[in-house]
């Protein structure tokens, strides 16, 4: 994966993800084992520990240190397509490994993996705009909301993944923003 770990990971964090980066260019991600990495990235098995509950554990940090974290860092509620423009370049720049990874754990693990991570974008924006709008709501209802739109998205990005989706970089922004904005306006109307 062509990532940038960003500096605020411990040194040993560090070594780790990169050891788990290199095994998914030529490991599936269901062969990747505990002691395999930590031996790459020479780590004791309890300093992953330590880091990680297990390998889904560091997929799922890994994906938040870097995807998530950038996309957080960027302003994605005033210019939202540049938080999907980074999105899909990354998937661009990735899709074989994104692929092996996708294909290889549970179709549970992917969705349940997927909704949280995309959730947490999601929310940032909604949670954002509302204090803009001047507007409050449970946070229930917020969480169902994001659930929702989450849920929604995941087929366009899948396709696009897959190289399945007809939609130029740019259709594919365009509709991932509508998309959202309609979620929103929906949890809206809602009483």
């Amino acid at each position: 994966m062509e990532t940038e770990i960003t500096t605020d990971i411990s040194p040993c964090k560090y070594k780790i993800y990169h050891a788990f980066e290199d095994a998914l260019l030529h490991t599936n991600f269901s062969k990747l084992t505990v002691s395999g990495l930590s031996k790459v990235a020479q780590v004791s098995q309890s300093t992953f520990y330590f880091h990680f509950i297990d390998i889904n554990d560091l997929l799922e940090k890994y994906i938040t240190d870097h995807l998530l974290s950038e996309l957080l860092r960027r302003d994605i509620q005033a210019h939202p397509g540049d938080g999907l423009k980074y999105l899909l370049d990354t998937i661009d720049q990735n899709r074989e490994t994104i692929l092996s990874v996708w294909n290889d754990i549970s179709a549970n693990d992917l969705h349940y993996l997927y909704v949280k991570l995309s959730g947490q974008v999601i929310k940032t924006v909604f949670v954002s705009k509302l204090s803009t709008d001047g507007h409050s709501i449970q946070s229930c209802r917020l969480n169902d909301y994001v659930r929702y739109c989450a849920v929604g998205i995941k087929g366009v990005l899948e396709a696009y993944l897959r190289r399945e989706c007809p939609l130029s970089d740019d259709e594919v922004i365009q509709s991932l923003i509508a998309y959202t904005g309609a979620c929103y306006s929906t949890m809206l109307m809602e009483p």
